[in-house]
């Protein structure tokens, strides 16, 4: 039988409301994580033990909402990882990299200094790019409103 208590019924503007991950970073994600947590355990310094509590009680929920938490969980993890792997890929963290390595691995020589170099201007621009791409896209996104 389907969970009825009405104080957690989302209301009419809760489902209406668009909760949106363009423009999250993987760091929002985990601050409203964070926040989230904190307000269910009540104390501003959470730990593993408060995070299974969290989950546990979701699950009592979802058995009784006629929620399927398995698969959520499931399609969560799902998510994690494709967000995890857009974060690792993105222009910004390999141009991160190249940059980090330059400064921690001498290069053998001139000639190898100049390729590091150059392949950080191919990935700054990449991400310039990118940039420019979702600033129209949205721009673009706004007009049609």
């Amino acid at each position: 039988m389907p969970f009825q208590s009405n104080a957690l019924k989302p209301t009419t503007t809760m489902k209406n409301k668009k909760f949106s991950q363009f423009g999250s970073t993987n760091e929002e994600r985990a601050h409203r994580a964070h926040r989230a947590l904190v307000a269910y355990i009540g104390d501003d310094r959470p730990d593993e033990s408060h995070l299974s509590d969290l989950l546990c009680d979701l699950q009592h929920y979802a058995g009784r909402a006629g929620l399927n938490f398995e698969a959520e969980l499931d399609r969560g993890t799902s998510c994690y990882a494709d967000e995890r792997r857009e974060e690792l890929e993105s222009p910004e963290a390999i141009y991160r990299e190249a940059i980090d390595r330059i400064r921690t691995e001498p290069p053998d020589d001139v000639t190898d200094l100049k390729d590091r170099l150059q392949r950080c201007i191919l990935i700054a621009q990449e991400a310039f790019e990118m940039v420019e791409r979702l600033s129209h896209d949205e721009h673009s996104q706004q007009e049609r409103k």
